[in-house]
């Protein structure tokens, strides 16, 4: 079960944590069913419920390119695909000239010692040669993670779920009760051979999606209730700044020449060892708030690029280069690189 990185973009130490084929809803072994999406319950707080951890979000939005030049930096991705040529479709749609960049904060500052014991998480130490990661809590971050190593999570929702609503209703109530319930997401559920997979999406803002096929939370819930692992990255929006974007034609220019931030959803395409290589032909292109990796608290307008038939799409910052801090939009660092 995945976090799936932060982004496509998205984080490396989660992504361990949480293997993914495909993010959000191709989560592990998905040929057992179709998923099913559901509203998403609030869940119900009980006298157990621990501190809540996430906070209100905040729309309200300052003066056009507030927050000056973004700084916008990325795993290389280069060599998860081996691309061979670039196409793009006609008949574009019409995007927006301007979004918003997005700040994000992380949880609320409270003692998480009873968090702790409840996941079976320990005290962040340093690891030693042969442990496994079992899981962590970084409020800063707004992230809580679970059950994916030496230990397993055996906090009980306290139902066994029998369908795809009553797998969300339970996984909102144990969310809810550890006081990390995503807030603005939407649940959707698959039927596994373990039982339960539940990922939650934020809902788009202002329009915009949140993420190229990104969950912001994932719960495994076995067929008894017990939940086995979970994921929680869910900062909360902090305010915002519109800021002017490139156009997708200029953006192109640079997608075609090789010069993208990351790609989602296709893995190794064949990049060595493997053995196929792509043509990429951009048949779809779409405007997402894309949440940047750590340390960064930032959601950054970006243009998705996507070749439907291969499952693969490239993404782009979509702001103007006068407000990107880094010459030619982004930097890269090596895979595992701090």
């Amino acid at each position: 079960m995945p976090r799936p990185p932060r982004s496509p973009l998205l984080l490396a130490a989660v992504l361990a944590l949480v293997p993914i084929v495909a993010l959000v809803v191709a989560l592990g072994p998905l040929h057992h069913a179709t998923p099913t999406a559901t509203p998403q319950p609030q869940g119900q707080a009980t006298a157990s419920s621990l501190p809540q951890l996430v906070v209100a979000d905040r729309f309200d939005l300052a003066a056009p390119r507030a927050f000056g030049p973004v700084d916008v930096t990325g795993i290389d991705e280069h060599a998860q695909v081996d691309i061979t040529g670039y196409t793009l479709a006609a008949g574009l749609p019409a995007l927006p000239t301007s979004a918003p960049v997005w700040r994000l904060r992380g949880f609320a500052e409270v003692n998480t010692t009873a968090l702790q014991a409840r996941l079976g998480v320990s005290p962040p130490t340093p690891e030693f040669p042969g442990d496994k990661f079992d899981g962590l809590i970084d409020l800063s971050q707004g992230r809580v993670s679970a059950g994916g190593g030496s230990t397993t999570t055996m906090v009980n929702a306290g139902v066994q779920p029998t369908d795809a609503g009553s797998a969300i209703t339970a996984a909102g109530r144990v969310l809810s009760e550890l006081g990390i319930l995503p807030q603005n997401a939407d649940a959707r559920a698959l039927h596994t051979v373990d039982g339960w997979d539940v990922a939650y999406a934020r809902r788009p803002i202002q329009g915009i999606p949140v993420g190229v096929d990104a969950s912001v939370a994932q719960v495994d819930i076995s067929p008894l209730g017990n939940v086995t692992r979970l994921f929680v990255d869910a900062p909360s929006l902090d305010g915002g700044a519109p800021y002017p974007l490139r156009s997708v034609q200029d953006a192109w220019a640079d997608v075609s020449r090789g010069h993208w931030l990351a790609e989602c959803c296709a893995g190794s395409t064949g990049a060595p060892p493997g053995s196929a290589r792509v043509a990429f032909h951009a048949d779809t292109v779409s405007l997402a708030e894309v949440q940047l990796d750590p340390p960064a608290m930032l959601l950054v307008p970006m243009y998705v690029f996507t070749d439907t038939a291969q499952h693969l799409s490239l993404t782009l910052p979509a702001l103007q280069a006068a407000d990107l801090s880094e010459p030619g939009g982004f930097r890269l660092t090596e895979p595992g690189a701090q």
